[in-house]
């Protein structure tokens, strides 16, 4: 999808985040259309983060424009997990994330309560993963220069 594409496609999302009949609650309105693209915001913040942190980039901007393989997909890829895994892995995520955020339209406080850490685990679980993901990368540089009589 080149630009163009990608522009519509925000620019019809965000649409129907501002347009659509959420919930007669204000509140909920607004987080309801926040968490059905929460994924592709959290991997966003997720990266920007991590590649400043990890000192890839040295400024938020240059993180932002910054071009590596290291948002979600990528990093469950160098986990082990094949494309069709992945992308299975995603979708699934991405529709638990998508109902439970429907389901809290007309959700009690107390439901909307638990849909919320529902959806705070799975992100857990989520940076756990890709957390595993650096953890097996930094040993795989370790082992590699332990072998070349780096260390």
């Amino acid at each position: 999808m080149g630009d163009s594409g990608s522009f519509f496609l925000g620019f019809t999302l965000a649409s129907l985040g501002v347009m659509g009949g959420w919930s007669e609650n204000p509140l909920k309105s607004m987080i309801i259309p926040f968490l059905i693209l929460s994924l592709p915001i959290f991997d966003l913040i997720y990266v920007i983060f991590s590649r400043y942190l990890n000192g890839t980039t040295k400024t938020i901007t240059e993180a932002i424009v910054y071009c590596g393989k290291d948002h979600i997909g990528h990093r469950l890829m160098k986990l082990g997990l094949k494309q069709r895994a992945v992308a299975t892995i995603i979708y699934i995520f991405s529709a638990a994330i998508s109902i439970s955020a429907l389901t809290i339209k007309d959700a009690s406080l107390f439901d909307v309560f638990l849909l919320l850490l529902q959806i705070f685990l799975m992100y857990f679980v989520l940076v756990l993963l890709m957390r595993g993901f650096e953890i097996k990368r930094r040993n795989a540089k370790l082992l590699k220069k332990s072998k070349n009589g780096y260390l």
